[in-house]
């Protein structure tokens, strides 16, 4: 299973619930709070690493708490709710190092797109090197005890010693393009492009 990325949202509570169902089946663990008071005690407690807060007043001095938030968890990414898409409001939240701004009335499929374009720029929805690697050799592994292969079975099959094999699926070394090719196409019979969906959705 995909690592979550937590994602702290604070506003009212109809956005709230609306939000919380949507982000039910996503890639994210989303924590919503209607206040601001309630929300510094979860941000003690946990490493958010996106965060949706409305800057309106009537937040306790939601600007304030944004900066707190940033100094708290330098490398959070922040976006502002406001009143209104005005210059004004644009302003404050690139002023508090927000990444992204969401105008009032806001809806929760907003929420959702704005958070997705935050963490793909900056990079957290991008699995490391290592992270592919391992899923990688899970996979393979798997795949070739469904189907009943020995590694020896599959290792001939493709040209390969048992031993290199055994590293691959073992995380410990990376296949070439034209290996993993033959290892997808010839020994597993699963098409390339297959594999990596598998490998993004693991």
């Amino acid at each position: 299973m995909a690592r979550k990325i937590p994602v702290l949202l604070v506003d009212e509570q109809t956005l709230c619930q609306q939000t919380a169902m949507l982000f039910a089946e996503t890639r994210y663990d989303l924590h919503c709070f209607e206040s601001v008071d309630a929300a510094q005690a979860a941000l003690n407690a946990s490493r958010f690493e996106v965060a949706v807060i409305d800057l309106r007043a009537t937040l306790a001095d939601g600007s304030s708490f944004v900066e707190h938030v940033m100094d708290a968890v330098p490398r959070i990414r922040c976006i502002a709710v406001v009143e209104r898409p005005d210059i004004a409001s644009v302003q404050m939240a690139m002023k508090l190092g927000c990444k992204g701004y969401l105008a009032k009335p806001v809806q929760a499929e907003s929420v959702l797109k704005s958070v997705n374009d935050v963490a793909q720029s900056s990079g957290l929805l991008t699995l490391s090197e290592q992270e592919l690697q391992k899923r990688l050799s899970r996979l393979l592994r798997a795949q070739r005890l469904r189907q009943e292969l020995t590694l020896t079975e599959m290792a001939n099959s493709i040209g390969l010693s048992k031993a290199q094999l055994s590293q691959i699926e073992l995380g410990k070394s990376w296949p070439s393009f034209p290996t993993l090719k033959r290892i997808t196409d010839d020994a597993l019979d699963q098409p390339f492009s297959e594999l990596f969906k598998a490998i993004e959705q693991a």
